[in-house]
């Protein structure tokens, strides 16, 4: 067995080596990429052991899972955040869009690492199937708000919010490719906007201007 240094103990001990080892995770994603990213690299900026991750993650695919579960729990917050603002739900429901894009726009290290094909299955990550999921149940419960204050017409709500989900991450998407052209921040909300609102004319609100 490999001896903790007093680093590792006083880590263990306030519990927080985990979230510091996610932290670093962050940092080399940001600085280096998803390839860069190894349990060994993470201890080595944590300064404990190389054995002591190990304790966290199972492997690098476990961790890539964890690493990414995380950026979903920050997703959420935001996007919960931004409709906090608005009373409406129809508006809250806006807001949750354009949050969905100023994410990614912001945070395009985190927003590419949560839909990145290395990602482990979901039915297997329990974790990172449970925090994606709370991120879509977000937007489903934004839309059923819209159905009962009448803006949005009757249906399933899982439909509605997969049409919602598509507008936002293609355009995110589009955006963080340089495929959409806009002139700053200002006008990439406008874009977004008008975008949410054709889509709820479509979708039976007919009375958004």
């Amino acid at each position: 067995m490999t001896q903790s240094t007093p680093q590792d103990k006083l880590t263990y001990h306030h519990g927080n080596l985990r979230q510091a080892l996610l932290f670093h995770a962050f940092e080399v994603i940001a600085q280096e990429g998803l390839a860069k990213l190894t349990l060994r690299e993470l201890a080595r900026r944590a300064g404990v052991s190389h054995t002591a991750p190990y304790r966290h993650f199972k492997n690098k695919t476990d961790l890539i899972g964890s690493v990414a579960a995380e950026a979903f729990r920050d997703f959420r917050a935001f996007l919960e955040s931004r409709m906090n603002e608005q009373e409406a739900p129809l508006q809250r429901l806006e807001a949750l869009c354009i949050g969905y894009v100023e994410f990614a726009v912001r945070h395009p290290d985190r927003f590419t690492l949560m839909f990145d094909a290395e990602l482990p299955n979901k039915s297997v990550h329990t974790e990172l199937q449970e925090t994606s999921m709370a991120s879509f149940q977000l937007l489903i419960n934004a839309v059923t708000e819209c159905q009962i204050d009448g803006v949005l017409r009757s249906g399933d709500p899982d439909d509605f919010a997969l049409t919602a989900w598509s507008m936002s991450h293609g355009l995110a998407v589009l955006y963080s490719e340089d495929q959409l052209v806009v002139k700053d921040g200002e006008d990439l909300e406008k874009i977004v906007r008008r975008a949410a609102r054709n889509l709820y004319k479509g979708l039976g609100a007919p009375h958004v201007d």
